[in-house]
């Protein structure tokens, strides 16, 4: 089953363009054949660039470099030891098929987010080759979250002030949607029109992946489009206004003091994008964590929305419907990346049947499908 899938995806993919500037998720809407390239791409990664870029900085002193072998992501990350004894961040694009223009800005959104109060990387250069962009970053001090070991008070006073950070994206607000890019002019611009085109992007697509791994049958595929880009959810957000919002706020994007009580940064930008604060309220749960987040998250959100002024202009009609169609549009490209990169778990199955609940939609699982797709995991 699992080589005809690769099969058919692969026939599926040669009607789909993979526009990075019109994805939904950025690191999520990708050929099977890139989603299994990168999560190797440290192996054919030439050291020997670092030393160029850092060269051609400025920085000829370098004692070691340390490569960062996460998986999954489009870029190579590496710890520079100079002898100085001074630690910097390098960040470069690797494994894409063409240079990607997000590195080359995302200093702009972090300085908009400082002007909040939101700490985050200091980047010291950035800059592009013909196959490729870098950057050199300050190394960012205290711990990693995800590599912090918390007790369930000091999780739950972390998770609110992740929260806080989310609530204070209010104040930037936009008037178009989607991915972000900069024009001929140096001037930040976005991709989308509306908050439905962006919801919707791609999600043809990822459902059709997910009725190629018969996970749920042609029927119910059917019933998730019409659920998600029908007239019914399109009224419901008609109103919904659209903001600069980070859109990927996980531990290991997290910085915290020694002292496990507060965030001192955020880091990692490239799936930032124009849209609804709000959806950080479901993308937050579905990654791993510590401890359960969701209800203190909502708990937090509710308490406060009419005791301070960041919340004025915040629309919250049908807001249980709301985080729940955010939920369900975050496990429908969760699970179709799972399954190209056959890393399907147990785990995103129960997600996405809590997110089908959520939405009160009857939707079954096949269970022989889900057996065979996380079979070695």
């Amino acid at each position: 089953m699992l080589e005809n899938l690769h099969n058919d995806i692969l026939q599926l993919e040669k009607n789909v363009s993979f526009d990075p500037n019109h994805v939904y998720y950025y690191n999520a809407q990708r050929s099977i054949e890139l989603v299994l390239q990168l999560q190797n791409r440290h192996n054919d990664f030439n050291e020997q660039n670092v030393y160029d870029i850092f060269r051609e900085s400025g920085i000829t002193n370098i004692e070691k470099v340390t490569l960062n072998r996460s998986k999954g992501a489009g870029h190579i990350i590496a710890f520079v030891d100079t002898k100085n004894q001074h630690t910097y961040v390098y960040r470069q694009t690797f494994g894409l098929p063409t240079p990607e223009s997000y590195m080359l800005f995302e200093k702009d959104i972090v300085e908009k987010y400082k002007t909040l109060d939101i700490a985050s990387v200091d980047i010291l250069a950035s800059g592009s080759k013909p196959w490729f962009e870098w950057q050199i970053m300050e190394a960012l001090p205290d711990e990693n979250l995800k590599e912090v070991a918390c007790t369930q008070a000091e999780y739950d006073n972390l998770s609110l002030q992740i929260w806080e950070i989310i609530a204070k994206q209010y104040s930037l607000p936009h008037e178009w949607w989607g991915r972000i890019f900069k024009d001929e002019n140096n001037i930040l611009r976005w991709y989308k029109k509306s908050h439905h085109d962006h919801l919707t992007a791609y999600l043809w697509y990822d459902l059709d992946v997910m009725g190629l791994s018969q996970i749920v049958d042609e029927a119910s595929i059917a019933l998730l489009k019409n659920y998600i880009a029908g007239s019914k959810t399109q009224q419901m957000f008609s109103d919904t206004k659209s903001y600069l919002i980070d859109n990927d706020l996980p531990e290991h994007n997290v910085r915290v003091n020694k002292d496990r009580t507060k965030i001192t940064a955020i880091y990692d930008w490239e799936n930032a994008v124009i849209f609804d604060p709000i959806c950080e309220l479901w993308s937050l749960p579905t990654r791993v964590s510590q401890y359960p987040k969701k209800e203190k998250l909502i708990e937090w959100f509710r308490s406060h929305l009419n005791k301070t002024n960041i919340w004025a202009n915040v629309d919250v009609s049908s807001f249980d419907e709301k985080i729940a169609i955010y939920f369900l549009r975050t496990m429908l490209w969760k699970m179709p990346l799972a399954i190209k990169g056959n890393k399907l778990l147990a785990r995103h199955v129960d997600l996405f049947e809590e997110a089908l609940r959520d939405n009160k939609l009857t939707i079954k699982i096949n269970e022989e499908a889900k057996k065979i797709l996380t079979w070695n995991r």
